[in-house]
Parts: structure tokens; sequence; C-alpha cells
């Protein structure tokens, strides 16, 4: 996201699969941290980190797509990712931890 080559390949989508995705709302946070930062600086670039412009949602913004867990804390995580953008995977070959 931060170098924007969800940018340079429009059509391009991206999957974070088998992770989890209690991890989105720190990357999102992180990510605005990074945009506060940068506010006011005249550089193109901040330490070596190309200036950020954030939407709302940078899931939505950028075509990511997460595969949850059944048992981590959905609407916390849906709030940041959205529900477009958050998949329960079919395909697994192991128990569901919800059971």
């Amino acid at each position: 996201m931060l170098h924007r080559i969800p940018a340079k390949y429009p059509r391009l989508r991206f999957g974070c699969i088998e992770a989890g995705s209690s991890w989105a709302p720190f990357v999102a946070y992180d990510l605005r941290r990074q945009q506060l930062r940068q506010e006011g600086r005249s550089a193109a670039s901040v330490l070596g980190v190309p200036k950020v412009q954030l939407e709302s949602n940078v899931f939505k913004q950028n075509r990511i797509y997460i595969t949850c867990q059944v048992d981590e804390d959905l609407p916390y995580i849906l709030k940041h990712v959205g529900e477009d953008n958050l998949m329960v995977g079919s395909d697994y070959t192991h128990r569901d931890p919800s059971m």
C-alpha cells in the first residue's frame, strides 16, 4: 500500500489467506499514523516512506481480501476491514476451531 502497488495494477486483487484477521485493525491504524506524521511536510518522501493518501477503508481501496477465523472478534474487525473484504475459508481440511 505504501508503495502504491495496488494503484499500479488496478485489476489485481490481493488475498491474505490463513493468517486470521486480527492484525488488520492494527495495519489500518498504523497506516493512518504514518499519514498523520507526514501531514504538513513538503517532501514527497519522509524517511524513505512515500506519502500516503488513505480513504476510509484501506482494504477496500486497495482490493485486499482477508480470511478470518470464526472465533475472532468479528464485529470489531468488520469496522476496519468491511464486510465486502472479509472472507471465511470453506475448503479447510482441518476441523473448524469453533466446534
